[in-house]
This record gives C-alpha cells, sequence and structure tokens, in this order.
C-alpha cells in the first residue's frame, strides 16, 4: 500500500489526477516527494503504452487549512502540484457535490490554477509579452 498513489482518478477524455492525502503537512513523512516520483512512474507507463498525450495533474490534498500548509505551499507549486486544503474540500463539497459535475472542465480548471502558480516562479523578460500556452489542448 505505501508504494502507490493514494488515488488515480481519471477523466472522460483519459486525464489523470494523481492524488495523495494527507493529515498532516505536505512535506511530512516525504509526501510531495512521493507523489512527484508516482506521478512520473504513471507518465513513464503512460509513454511506454503509447499514451504519453494524456495530461497528468499531481494533486496534494490535506485537511488542513490553506495557513497551516502555508510553510509547504511554494515547493509544492514549483512542482506542479495541485494544493487542496481543507477550505478547498469544504468549497466542493458545498458547491459541487449537488449538481452532476462536468469532469473535463474541473480537470481544466485545475491545470490553469497550476499552471498560474507556475508562472510565479518563472523568470520573466524585460520588455517582452508574456505569453503561456495552455497545458490542455
Amino acid at each position: 500500500m505505501r508504494e502507490a498513489a493514494d488515488l488515480i482518478a481519471t477523466t472522460p477524455l483519459g486525464h489523470f489526477a494523481i492524488v495523495e492525502c494527507t493529515t498532516g503537512l505536505l512535506k511530512a513523512e516525504n509526501k510531495l516527494s512521493l507523489l512527484h516520483d508516482r506521478v512520473e512512474a504513471v507518465r513513464r507507463g503512460l509513454a511506454d503504452a503509447n499514451n504519453a498525450h494524456l495530461h497528468l495533474l499531481p494533486v496534494m490534498v490535506t485537511s488542513k487549512t490553506r495557513t497551516e500548509v502555508a510553510p509547504d505551499i511554494e515547493a509544492a507549486e514549483r512542482l506542479g502540484v495541485l494544493v487542496m486544503t481543507r477550505e478547498h474540500l469544504d468549497q466542493v463539497i458545498n458547491q459541487r457535490t449537488l449538481v452532476f459535475a462536468n469532469a473535463d472542465q474541473m480537470y481544466l480548471e485545475a491545470e490553469q490554477s497550476v499552471s498560474a502558480a507556475l508562472a510565479k516562479y518563472q523568470p520573466q523578460e524585460i520588455g517582452t509579452a508574456n505569453f503561456q500556452l495552455p497545458l490542455s489542448a
């Protein structure tokens, strides 16, 4: 049980969310590193099966608040990990479980969130436009 992600979910288009859950800090027990390694293992498996075109989204879910995990947020964002805290879980439960949600739309929104977080850590060139390619096709 220790060698696999806590959850692997797919959208109707076949994109994957690799989820690691914790009740502690994100870096506790090497959770972030393990998630990164597990995502790369799935990525290699998909490439070996000629499915490298599918997207992978690493997700770290914690029952702690964003304030409580603040010291670990930057490390997660730099790895391209979507962090879902207690506030996110409450919002999802209250707003997205009452109606049939579009899984691919939710996935796209999560990818956009990760892309925006990663952009904070990319060097900006002076005097040039900042163009970003979307993660989804």
